[in-house]
C-alpha cells in the first residue's frame, strides 16, 4: 500500500502543467479550457495581521483553497502518480484536502 502527504500540495500546482494535462490527458478544449484558465489566473493575495495590510502580489501557481474545484484540479494535476501506481500495481487511496 502506498501512502503519500504532499506538504502544501494545492499552492504548489503549476498553472502551464495543468493546462497541459487538462487538454492532453482529459481533452479539455475550447470554452471549457479557457473557462478554467481564466479562473486560475489574474488572482492575488494579501497578509493581514493586526492593522498591517501587505501589497497585492499575483499568485503563479496553486489553486484556490476552500473552493469546491481545488481537489479536482489537484486530482488531475496528479494524474500522473496515479498512472505510475497502476502499471506497478500498487494499492493506493488519494485524499486531497486543502487546510
Amino acid at each position: 500500500m502506498a501512502l503519500l502527504d504532499l506538504s502544501a500540495a494545492f499552492d504548489t500546482i503549476d498553472h502551464s502543467i495543468l493546462k497541459r494535462r487538462s487538454q492532453m490527458s482529459f481533452g479539455l478544449r475550447g470554452s471549457a479550457l479557457t473557462w478554467f484558465e481564466s479562473y486560475l489566473t489574474n488572482r492575488q493575495k494579501t497578509v493581514v495581521t493586526g492593522q498591517y495590510r501587505s501589497s497585492p502580489v499575483t499568485l503563479r501557481f496553486g489553486v484556490p483553497q476552500g473552493s469546491m474545484l481545488g481537489p479536482v484540479l489537484f486530482s488531475l494535476y496528479a494524474q500522473p502518480l496515479t498512472d505510475i501506481f497502476d502499471t506497478h500495481g500498487f494499492c493506493y487511496r488519494i485524499y486531497a484536502d486543502d487546510s
